[in-house]
């Protein structure tokens, strides 16, 4: 009987532990910005060598677009020019 619940016990706990550890928080993502530094410059293509694909893509008109990347509690919007970072336009955390 103490087996039984042994093994019961055991896969419950994997499971639980791995949809845990399997849900994004968002400190991924926000730490692959953090490393990037200063985005100054850099391309929209160096961006998401770095960090991954965008979550959502606007095109804005005049040569902008809006990338947004989303992952857990983090947010991050940025705006390029002609292919070219123009600035964050929005980033949450929480």
């Amino acid at each position: 009987m103490l087996t039984f619940f042994t093994v019961i016990f055991v896969i419950a706990f994997t499971v639980l532990g791995w949809r845990l550890m399997s849900q994004p928080t968002g400190a991924n993502l926000s730490n692959k910005f953090a490393t990037l530094g200063n985005l100054t410059g850099r391309t929209k293509g160096e961006i998401i060598m770095a960090v991954g694909k965008p979550n959502a893509v606007s095109a804005t008109g005049e040569g902008l677009v809006l990338l947004q990347w989303q992952e857990g509690g983090y947010h991050i919007a940025i705006l390029f020019k002609d292919g070219i970072f123009e600035g964050i336009t929005h980033e949450f955390s929480g």
